[in-house]
This record gives C-alpha cells, structure tokens and sequence, in this order.
C-alpha cells in the first residue's frame, strides 16, 4: 500500500501585519482598444501556506514577497467584428478569468483587495488553472446576440521561457472552453471544460488553492480534463446567489489516475448599509482528491475527509477612497483530513483606491 501524508503541522496563533501595493496603467492607441500595465509590490508572500501545509484559505490578494516592485500584468485587448468579438492578449500573468465570464460579480475583482478574502471566494478554481506570474497566452470572447457568449483561451506558464519542457507549446499548458446562456438580465449559467498538462509539481494546477493532495504534486507529470458549471442570480438588487462545481480528472503519467472535486455556493449582499458595501458568505469545499488509482494495483491510502471552507466578510465604504473589510475564514478538515485541528483566520482589510 502507499500511505500518503495529508497531515498538518501543528499550530500556533499569530497576528501579522501585511501590505501589498499596485500601480494599474491603462492606455490605447486607438479609443477602442487597451493596454493595461500593472507594478506590485508586498510582503505577504504566500499567506500562511508554508505554516499550515495547505494552499487553503490563502488571502486573494497574497503572491508577493520582500515588497520588491514587479511588473505583474501585461495585457493588450481590441475588439473585432463590430466588437463581438474581444480578443485579449496576456504577456505577463495570463489567466482564464481575465477574459471569460466567472459568475462572481464583486467577490472576483483579481486579488484587488475589494472582492472576496480568499482565492476560493473570488471564483471557481477552474479558473485558475495554469496561473503563475510567468504566465503567457490568448483569451477570446464572443458575444451571440444578448443571451450567449463563447470563451476560449490558452496560456502557458512558461510560456517567456525557451528552456526545454518550457514555451508556449512544450511545457504546463490550460486551454478552456466556455459556453455562457443568459435566459433573462438577472440569471446567467455556464459550462466549462479545461484540458490541462503539468509538469511542474502540481503548482499550477489549481491556482494557489486547494488541498495539498488535490495538487497531486507527488507526480512528475499530469494531464487532466476538468469540467464545470457556475451560476449567477441576482434575485434583486440587494441580493444575488452565486455557485461552481468543478471535476477533474486527472492522469498521473506512468503512475495511474485521480479524481478531484470542488464546489461553493455564495450569497451576496451587495450595497449592504449604503452604496458602495457588501457582505458575503460563502461555504464549499476547496479542491481535494477523492479517488486515487495506481497503474500497478496498488492500493493508495489517504483521508478524503472533505475540506469544508466557510468565510464570511463585510466591506465597508468608508468614503470614495477607502474601504474596511473585517472577516473571517473557517478551514474545517484542513488538508481533507478530520484529525487535523480546524483552522481560523480572522482578517481586517484596509483598502486604498487612488
């Protein structure tokens, strides 16, 4: 049998105090198109990920280290066929959900600080699939009449680096389809298939969220094909429901197979007190591994306890300027094993807009 450990460490409670900063430029050239620049800097690294053994509960707006200045965004988008049609060009962290519809009006706003706490809360994980600031690729989305609209996209992680088992088309990659029906203004619902290869440890395969397991980062080399469905309802205009379901499955190359599952349901209270507020609460379960097969017949144990994520924040508009939000996020079952201690984050997020 091959026991595989999805212990965490024991833990401490600690306060800290973290920053991140960006500078967004947007230009054009011609009124109809875009270039957006992005500088950031900050020093909360990868969140508590290193202390906790889990890439869950990691804040949406953590990644970077030291406070060193990085250009972190370059995108070039244009419209074509009367604007139909919106062709996005990413050189510098390249996402899926830089183009594509992601059901999650308020909470995704890409690690900005005003959105969800957490990765998780932003969107689906689907969607962030093949991510990383080294990032490259194409996003296309066109719009059918008023009721449809079709994305497709490519990036690759290594995409600037010409090394082997790197570039563009010889290394990790995530290509997605996406099909979106809006029946009426209020309810839109998609699917979504992602087809993925990763050779770099698993890192990419989920975006920075998710159980240790469901990184599947004991395997040298994975292809998955990954299928998904969101929705969004705004029931009125003080309230909206919002929910993702995703399945991968995953081949684990010259060793055997694996299932992973993620799913969520939100319910969101935009212009909560005044405009410009929000409250929101969402419960799922991050990415972990349900099933687990090797090619020699070899049983695999490990603990498919699943990994509940409950977090619940409150954005406050102070003023044009500034916004407080206090939350906090609940990990029960981290690393999809009861054993472990459940783990609290509590958050008090001060933005700056200028």
């Amino acid at each position: 049998d091959d026991d595989i450990d999805e212990a965490s460490p024991d833990l401490d409670s600690q306060i800290v105090f973290t920053d991140k900063v960006r500078l967004q430029l947007v230009s054009s050239f011609t009124g109809k198109d875009q270039l957006f620049t992005r500088l950031s800097a900050g020093n909360i690294g990868n969140s508590f990920q290193d202390e906790t053994g889990t890439r869950e509960g990691r804040f949406a707006h953590d990644g970077f280290g030291d406070n060193n200045i990085e250009i972190d965004r370059l995108h070039y988008s244009f419209g074509l066929l009367d604007g139909n049609l919106k062709v996005t060009a990413m050189a510098v962290l390249a996402a899926h959900h830089f183009y594509a519809e992601t059901f999650n009006a308020g909470l995704n706003t890409g690690g900005g600080a005003t959105g969800g706490l957490s990765r998780f809360s932003e969107r689906s994980p689907l969607y962030r699939q093949g991510i990383a600031s080294s990032s490259a690729g194409l996003g296309l989305n066109y719009s059918i009449g008023e009721k449809f609209e079709i994305s497709a996209g490519y990036i690759a992680p290594g995409g600037s680096d010409p090394s082997d088992g790197a570039g563009l088309f010889n290394g990790t990659y995530s290509a997605m389809g996406q099909l979106v029906f809006k029946p009426y203004e209020k309810l839109k619902v998609g699917v979504s298939y992602v087809r993925g290869y990763n050779n770099d440890g698993g890192s990419t395969l989920w975006g920075g969220t998710g159980t240790d397991l469901a990184s599947l980062g004991f395997s040298e080399s994975t292809t998955s094909n990954t299928y998904g469905a969101q929705f969004q309802w705004d029931v009125s205009s003080f309230i909206s429901l919002r929910g993702w379901f995703a399945y991968a499955d995953v081949s684990l190359l010259d060793t055997g197979d694996a299932d992973v599952m993620t799913y969520a349901g939100a319910l969101v209270f935009p212009d909560l007190g005044k405009e410009g507020n929000m409250g929101a609460l969402v419960v799922g379960a991050e990415p972990y591994l349900t099933d687990l097969e090797f090619d020699d017949g070899g049983d695999s144990n490990f603990s498919d306890d699943i990994p509940l994520h409950v977090e619940a924040f409150y954005k406050y508009q102070l003023n044009d300027n500034i916004s407080i939000t206090p939350g906090i996020i609940w990990l029960a079952s981290p690393n999809q094993n009861t054993d472990n201690d459940d783990i609290f984050i509590g958050a008090l997020r001060t933005t700056f807009t200028f």
